[in-house]
């Protein structure tokens, strides 16, 4: 059974939450501690698989308390479950929280996070790697972003549009706004699947903040070859990602661009955990074999849509099921394509012009023969 600690100061929060997860009982072994120093006794005996808590509590807060959990239980799912409406409070959380809710919760909302929660480490088996992923609180971004974000945000004529068209061009930073999207301190209460929706919901100052200390912080440090690296990963997922947007119709291109920009985060992943073993043969074959889980993993806790998810953890089918959703089958088409027109990971503009062509070619084939 999953192993679930939820902590709040509120005792009728805690029998709110008992009442309301009673049919779970189980699935889940849950433990419910009144405010931070209860739950830290709880973590000092025991371990658990996800924690939720409360961030405004007495004593030993919610932000404490993620940062002791991200530092000696890094494999614990980390969420976060607030009243608290102020976004400077929410902004402190999100380099320890995994995924973010208000108080109250829409009908549903918790047992799905919950429940979805405890089937991601299904995903990756090795403890180790889970843990190894829960001390991440950045992914590299690339350095050439934050100069043009500083270029938009002092340009007065720029607009979303040009905001959203920076923010979109980097793997981790596309990351970071959608996961922040997604929570519900600055959701809407629907799924939101590409950074042009994002960013009106965030607002400006939001997306410069975050955007901004992601790419400064990745950027710190970083060595040559993880820079390089990122770099090639970043062509190569722009790449995949336009081709999975051509494949499919309007209503799923949204979804298709933001899984193929995503469909590799699991190789930044990995050469962020272990930069030094990056040009091993070893290391290369077991990013090969793992790095689709570990993107879809680490997704999973950020709390972006499934569609996206499916797309990351099968975008190397042909193991794709008969109930994968066209979203991930475009991203597995365009990898296979991308990968098998060329040799680098940086194809030319012209190359990807070609290659745009030849989808778009077989999508209206497709679509006249099923007419």
């Amino acid at each position: 059974m999953k192993q679930i600690l939820f902590v709040d100061d509120e005792p009728n929060v805690l029998d709110g939450l008992r009442v309301l997860l009673r049919k779970y009982r189980h699935e889940w072994s849950m433990e419910f501690a009144l405010g931070g120093p209860q739950a830290l006794a709880l973590l000092a005996d025991r371990a658990f698989d996800v924690v939720v808590t409360d961030l405004r509590m007495p004593g030993v807060d919610g932000l404490t308390l993620l940062k002791h959990l991200r530092e000696h239980h890094p494999q614990t799912i980390r969420i976060v479950l607030s009243g608290d409406p102020e976004r400077t409070t929410a902004l402190a959380a999100v380099p320890h929280a995994h995924q973010s809710l208000t108080k109250p919760c829409r009908a549903g909302e918790i047992e799905g996070v919950l429940a979805r929660a405890s089937v991601l480490g299904a995903l990756i088996g090795d403890p180790e790697v889970r843990a190894a992923i829960g001390r991440l609180d950045e992914l590299p971004s690339l350095p050439a972003t934050y100069a043009r974000l500083v270029r938009v945000f002092e340009d007065e004529q720029s607009c979303t549009a040009d905001v959203a068209e920076v923010v979109g061009s980097d793997l981790a930073v596309t990351a970071k706004v959608l996961q922040l999207a997604n929570s519900a301190f600055f959701g809407s209460g629907r799924q939101v699947t590409s950074v042009a929706q994002a960013i009106p919901l965030m607002g400006w100052e939001t997306v410069k903040t975050v955007t901004l200390t992601t790419e400064l912080f990745a950027a710190r440090g970083m060595p040559a070859t993880i820079r390089k690296f990122a770099g090639a990963l970043h062509e190569h997922s722009s790449v995949v990602a336009l081709l999975a947007s051509a494949l499919v119709d309007e209503p799923d291109r949204s979804e298709a661009f933001a899984a193929g920009m995503l469909h590799d985060v699991g190789r930044l992943v990995l050469a962020s955990i272990v930069p030094d073993e990056m040009k091993t043969t070893d290391a290369a074959d077991t990013q090969q074999t793992i790095h689709a889980k570990v993107g879809a993993y680490l997704l999973g806790l950020w709390g972006l849509p499934p569609a996206v998810i499916e797309a990351v953890a099968r975008h190397h089918g042909p193991e794709l099921p008969a109930s994968s959703s066209r979203v991930a089958e475009a991203v597995a088409l365009a990898e296979h394509i991308a990968e098998a027109t060329t040799e680098d990971l940086c194809p030319t503009v012209e190359a990807v012009a070609e290659m745009q062509r030849v989808v778009r070619q077989h999508v209206r084939a497709r679509s006249n023969e099923s007419s």
